[in-house]
């Protein structure tokens, strides 16, 4: 059984930690977690060799993510993100 005191200084607490989590930017509060980054950076998790097919030039687009095609590691789609926010495939990856 909690105390009253107990209950007060436990609200307390999640108001502090609150108006601390809120006042860091996005990469401070992952690096404060115990476990890091959990999340692989964009372009990071490609392994292996594959042969590259460009079907768009990369300077049209801002971002690039990887999407496997069918069984995993033996195609890949690189998808690339343009600045007006639309997605088109930038290449294939082929083992």
């Amino acid at each position: 059984m909690t105390t009253e005191k107990q209950k007060k200084a436990a609200k307390e607490n999640i108001k502090k930690a609150q108006e601390k989590w809120q006042s860091m930017t996005s990469r401070q509060r992952a690096l404060a977690q115990p476990e890091g980054r959990s999340r692989t950076k964009p372009g990071r998790g490609g392994e292996g060799d594959f042969i590259h097919i460009g079907v768009r030039p990369k300077e049209q687009f801002v971002t690039f993510r990887t999407h496997d095609i069918g069984d995993p590691g033996h195609i890949e789609r690189v998808a690339g993100k343009r600045s007006s926010g639309s997605w088109d495939t930038v290449k294939w990856l082929i083992d």
